[in-house]
Parts: C-alpha cells; sequence; structure tokens
C-alpha cells in the first residue's frame, strides 16, 4: 500500500510539471485556465491519496474543500473575467519559445543537482521525481515573468501555489482542518482580488497586457 501511495503521487508530479510547461505554450486565455484545473485535480488527487493513506477525515474535508475552490470556483471567476472583457487570446511573451525551453531545462538540472540530495535525506522513498515539483514552482514564477498579460501572470501564481501544496503533501505534510481550510479561502481570495485588479486595468487602460501600462504613474 506505502509503495502504491508513494509511486502514484510520483507519477503526479510527472503531471504537475507538465501543465506548468504547457501553460507556457497556451495562446488562449481559456486554455490556461483549463490547464490550471487539470493540474488542480492532480493536487486533489493527492490529497485524496494522502487522506486515503492516512484513513483521515480531516483530508477528505480538505480535498473536498480544494476541488470546490480550485476546480470550480476559481475557474468561474477567470473564465467570466476572460469573457467579460473577451480577451480570447493570451498577451504575447518577452522571451521566445526556445528561451523557454532552455530555461525550463536549466531549471530542472539545477534543481536536480542541488536539490535532490536535501530530498533524499528529507524523503528517500519519496524523492524519486519531487525535484519536479520543486522545478514546477520555479516553472510557474517563469510564466508570470515572462508573459505580458495580468491574466497569464494570475494563473501562474496560483500554479505556483498548487507546487507549494503538491510539495508539502509529498512530504505528508500538513496541518489541522482550520489551517488547510484558511489556505484555501487565501485562495479564493486572491483570485477574486487578482481578477477585480485585473477588471480595473483593462478598464482603464484598456488592455491587460502590462506592458503597455507605460502611463501608470500618471
Amino acid at each position: 500500500m506505502e509503495l502504491t501511495f508513494i509511486t502514484m503521487c510520483s507519477w503526479l508530479d510527472v503531471a504537475l510539471f507538465a501543465t506548468a510547461i504547457m501553460m507556457h505554450w497556451s495562446k488562449k486565455n481559456s486554455g490556461l485556465v483549463y490547464i490550471y484545473v487539470f493540474q488542480s485535480l492532480a493536487v486533489v488527487m493527492t490529497l485524496i491519496l494522502l487522506a486515503w493513506q492516512e484513513h483521515s477525515g480531516v483530508i477528505i474535508i480538505s480535498a473536498v474543500a480544494t476541488g470546490v475552490i480550485k476546480l470550480i470556483v476559481v475557474p468561474i471567476i477567470l473564465l467570466g473575467l476572460i469573457r467579460k472583457h473577451k480577451v480570447t487570446f493570451a498577451s504575447g511573451r518577452y522571451f521566445g519559445g526556445s528561451f523557454i525551453l532552455l530555461a525550463t531545462l536549466f531549471t530542472v538540472a539545477f534543481v536536480h543537482s542541488f536539490f535532490t540530495p536535501i530530498l533524499v535525506a528529507i524523503a528517500p522513498d519519496s524523492s524519486q521525481f519531487l525535484f519536479l515539483t520543486f522545478a514546477m514552482i520555479l516553472t510557474s514564477l517563469l510564466l508570470t515573468i515572462n508573459r505580458k498579460g495580468a491574466l497569464s501572470q494570475i494563473v501562474g501564481i496560483l500554479s505556483a501555489e498548487n507546487g507549494v501544496v503538491a510539495f508539502a503533501l509529498s512530504l505528508n505534510i500538513h496541518g489541522g482542518i482550520g489551517m488547510e481550510l484558511g489556505i484555501i479561502f487565501d485562495v479564493c481570495v486572491l483570485a477574486l482580488v487578482s481578477s477585480t485588479f485585473a477588471s480595473l486595468v483593462q478598464g482603464h487602460f484598456g488592455t491587460m497586457d502590462v506592458s503597455e501600462m507605460r502611463n501608470l504613474a500618471e
């Protein structure tokens, strides 16, 4: 049973990293949201596996709450923002696809070289693909840096948060029900505040492309 849990969590780590890469190549904002939904589903599945392993009702409640927020509420907020402002296509990038590919490869190599020994010491049974989750966090943050669109940056931050949650779960780090629900509530608030800010930016500047906001100081 232990081996099954570790193996399935390892493959979910691979899926999370793959979704972070896919976000960089998505040309539509709706595509970004759907990739985020798939990524969040992997996080929810990790929670369910952990609850099954530990026979924990608290983690089950956390999994249900996470699923409601990440798979339903947040996508509704983001897709509503896309429809309201008709921002179908994702904004451009500062760097091209070749740079993103090289940066991703460098990130994986760096994390594998410097952090794998630490992960092996902390969690020897689950360290095989755990470094990919750490690399996924950095890859998601790269999305927020490289994309010019505010919505893409919001998704990048939410994706990085997914990576932090998955990394903690893979190490079997979790708190009480109050802490878990509080973190999930924070994600919902983050999505609401970010979408409101993006709407204000769109209404004031007529675009969500942050590179066009040269008159922000005025």
